[in-house]
């Protein structure tokens, strides 16, 4: 078989993989609902008969977690994504965990310009942030959004399917259509827009190091600043009730900042406090 077909195919089963986590995952929070430690507040979802079904949100953030964590370890023991944090090639950058800082930083700012922009759109998230704010409730719910969810999509997208595809159509095509398959996969505009524009900031930053260490600490970040939002309603509607020209004004200045932090050789950080003897 050649190499850009086996990398293709490969490309596309961890795309298929993915996508089978979310049957997978109900499959397994209607189980554990049976059980009394699962026993809470509910949510229900069609049935194959058209009946509803009733899933404890308990169960749900449970079966997250463990199907995730579990995707995790079979995309890295395989080999077929695995966990790299430092893969050797410097980001251009001084003190090893400053450039960490420098982009989660820029890339919170872009992805709060981001929002700003989308807000006059008045976009429907299809009832999504009602669930997470039940779902991040629980230990497990906070742990499958921030931290093994992000990983769970870092592996697919940058160590999968942008590594997979860059050698056979270069690095823009490989960000594009590794950004695409991640927006497409959230099933909502409200959250398919900006997981799409930030998918290719994140595909940057996974080929700047060639690791996780920048786009999934990006991530996660920004994972973590969405579920404060959501528990924090100042942050929530943060510029809601602004005056439309206030919110495209804003939202491009910090869209615009963040990018040339984003994208600058150097590191902020690093001139500020990291200067090289003269």
């Amino acid at each position: 078989m050649a190499p850009i077909t086996k990398d293709f195919l490969k490309s596309a089963g961890l795309f298929c993989l993915f996508l089978s986590l979310q049957l997978i995952i109900p499959i397994l929070a209607l189980a554990l609902s049976q059980a009394q430690i699962f026993h809470g507040a509910q949510f229900t979802i069609p049935g194959i008969q058209g009946d509803l079904l009733a899933i404890t949100i308990p169960a749900m953030a449970f079966s997250f977690f463990v199907v995730q964590l579990a995707y995790i370890l079979l995309l890295h023991f395989t080999g077929w994504a695995r966990i790299k944090l430092f893969s050797g090639k410097s980001a251009n950058f001084g003190f090893s965990g400053i450039p960490v800082f420098h982009f989660v930083g820029a890339f919170l700012v872009m992805s709060m310009g981001l929002q700003l922009l989308l807000q006059p759109l008045h976009l429907d998230d299809g009832n999504t942030n009602a669930l997470f704010r039940q779902l991040t409730s629980n230990i497990w719910g906070i742990l499958s959004v921030i931290v093994v969810g992000t990983l769970a999509e870092e592996l697919t997208y940058r160590a999968g399917i942008l590594r997979l595809t860059r050698k056979h159509i270069g690095n823009i095509g490989a960000i594009i259509i590794s950004a695409l398959l991640f927006g497409l996969v959230h099933g909502n505009l409200f959250q398919a827009i900006p997981a799409f524009f930030l998918g290719i900031i994140m595909g940057y930053l996974y080929l700047r190091t060639e690791d996780l260490r920048l786009c999934w600490s990006a991530h996660l970040a920004n994972n973590a600043l969405a579920l404060l939002a959501l528990r924090y309603p100042p942050l929530e509607n943060f510029g809601t009730n602004w005056p439309l020209a206030q919110q495209i004004g804003i939202g491009s200045l910090l869209l615009l900042l963040g990018g040339v932090a984003v994208f600058m050789k150097g590191s902020l950080l690093k001139k500020v406090f990291c200067r090289t003897k003269s």
